[in-house]
């Protein structure tokens, strides 16, 4: 089950990187088509570099800040605002809403075939997310449906974080 669960897990990273690949290859080839035809005319090398990377530099910052402070180490209440903001960007925010739904199935998937409770496998498996938005959700459904008998798939229905088929699907 865990080959399976990192197999997939290995796999939707390679489909986010590769999905990722183009639109970064277009920002590139933006910011170095402007300065180009002047590096012909009499422009100088140094003069391209500058034009160039004045404008990468800044973005390559704030990615690695991003990744830095995106790090489990760093408490949840950060990580929690990075996923608000992130979820802003139109396809990076849809995929790793689409990514913390995958970790979620596929540790689920895992822990309900080990004999794992429901309640304690949907802890653990929205703990396995990364998303807190998922973590903090599951934590207020479980006693609730503890105390009111309502099933995983009825408090999916409710929430606006599950896709309306992977709630119907469940």
């Amino acid at each position: 089950l865990l080959s399976s669960y990192y197999s997939d897990r290995a796999g939707l990273l390679r489909n986010l990187i590769s999905e990722l690949t183009y639109p970064v290859f277009l920002l590139h080839f933006a910011v170095f088509l402007k300065p180009f035809p002047a590096l012909f005319m009499g422009g100088s090398l140094a003069d391209f570099l500058v034009a160039t990377l004045s404008i990468l530099l800044p973005i390559y910052g704030l990615c690695v800040l991003a990744i830095i402070l995106g790090q489990s180490r760093y408490g949840e209440g950060w990580r929690a605002f990075l996923e608000r903001v992130l979820g802003f960007i139109p396809m990076l925010g849809k995929a790793r809403r689409q990514l913390a739904i995958a970790r979620l199935s596929a540790s689920l998937n895992a822990l309900l075939n080990a004999g794992v409770d429901i309640f304690r496998s949907w802890e653990l498996a929205a703990a396995a997310s990364g998303s807190p938005a998922i973590r903090r959700l599951v934590a207020r459904w479980i006693p609730e449906m503890r105390r009111t008998g309502n099933t995983p798939g009825q408090m999916m229905k409710s929430s606006t974080i599950f896709p309306y088929l992977f709630a119907n699907e469940y």
